[in-house]
């Protein structure tokens, strides 16, 4: 996993394994684990028209708030999302609900190699 070119989370599996869902929960808990969210389900009314009012990158206001949707504030606004939230005065949470839909953002890739250069023919 990484985030602005610094590897962030490593999780390793064998080549012969079938089933990954192990392995993939614990990216997903690696990645939200770092994130910051705003719950647009459940927002307050003032906070949602500072939200709503400021240039957003992702998306509109209404439409996350219509779909109450969990958005990560660095999908919201980009690389500078901590400074963004701190000028708007308003604290996002590190905690989501896993029943919800979630949007991360802070992670920018997440790279599955399935084999090495040995193994493709040329």
């Amino acid at each position: 996993m990484k985030n602005g070119g610094a590897i962030t989370a490593s999780v390793y599996y064998s080549k012969d394994d079938n089933d990954l869902t192990q392995e993939l929960e614990e990216l997903e808990d690696k990645i939200f684990s770092l994130d910051k969210f705003i719950d647009f389900g459940n927002i307050a009314r003032e906070h949602f028209e500072i939200i709503k009012n400021y240039d957003i990158k992702f998306s509109y206001a209404d439409s996350l708030k219509m779909e109450s949707l969990v958005v990560s504030i660095y999908k919201l606004f980009g690389r500078d999302a901590d400074r963004i939230m701190d000028s708007l005065s308003f604290k996002p949470s590190a905690s989501y609900d896993k029943s919800r839909t979630v949007i991360p953002g802070y992670t920018e890739a997440i790279y599955i190699p399935i084999s090495t250069y040995l193994e493709i023919r040329k």
